[in-house]
């Protein structure tokens, strides 16, 4: 007779049916409070390999002018690894950023397309499963989630697959967002270089600074503590320039 799983156990239990949805909703929540991708990224990787069955983990994104693939945050990986790169199509994440498709490697040390150069896997001692899905942002692949997964012969693919595919989604929309938030960075540094002749450069830039403010306070809804890692700085220092300027952040808020 089935019995119900104490939290405890549930915690504990990898193979749980409901294991690839808790991971997904323990994601969302890092992506909803965290502003900055790359440090969302780093969390969601952690999550992966503590609750999820992943040994090694990586998010890799194509710079756009080198066309290079880089590793942009990893889990597992060694320091080498970290600093590889991918031509378009090469390997497997080359393949996945060249195709916008996922591909799932059931056993790694059977596909001559795998690669081994980031993660330097010793396939003797330990199979290995490898899935990639693809991250894309306004319908352009930017980039690739791809882990490890310990090999398992029963291991349910269309389920694991599904929950690496809403993550990358996730990721995507972040990135989306930090692209929003930089072209309206670019935006004000041009409203305001324009300007500048009329302007004391004492004048310029409180103005400048004014709007980078009560713009970062915008994209958080008027909370402090966000607006000041989003400008990489202190609350301290966000506070002292409300004061400064005399920012309404209340109004930011609704």
């Amino acid at each position: 007779m089935a019995t119900n799983l104490s939290e405890k156990d549930f915690l504990n239990d990898r193979n749980h049916p409901a294991r690839p949805l808790t991971t997904v909703l323990e994601a969302s929540q890092v992506f909803s409070g965290e502003l900055s991708t790359r440090v969302a990224f780093e969390q969601v990787l952690g999550i992966l390999k503590r609750s999820h069955d992943v040994v090694r983990g990586a998010v890799a994104l194509l710079d756009p002018k080198s066309q290079e693939i880089r590793v942009e945050v990893s889990t597992g990986l060694s320091d080498a690894g970290r600093l590889t790169r991918y031509r378009i199509g090469e390997g497997v994440i080359g393949r996945v950023v060249a195709t916008g498709k996922p591909i799932v490697v059931p056993r790694v040390s059977r596909e001559p397309m795998f690669l081994n150069r980031a993660g330097k896997r010793d396939l003797n001692k330990q199979e290995i499963t490898y899935m990639c899905v693809p991250v894309v942002v306004k319908g352009k692949t930017v980039g690739a989630l791809g882990v490890d997964l310990r090999f398992k012969a029963d291991r349910d693919y269309e389920s694991e697959l599904k929950c690496l595919e809403l993550i990358a989604a996730m990721m995507a929309q972040a990135i989306k967002a930090e692209h929003l938030v930089n072209d309206e960075r670019r935006r004000l540094i041009h409203e305001n270089s324009a300007t500048v002749t009329t302007l004391s450069l004492a004048e310029a830039i409180a103005g400048f600074e004014k709007d980078i403010v009560q713009d970062a306070l915008k994209t958080t809804r008027g909370n402090c503590a966000k607006a000041a890692r989003l400008l990489a700085t202190t609350e301290r220092i966000i506070n002292y320039k409300i004061r400064k300027y005399g920012i309404d952040s209340k109004r930011f808020r609704n």
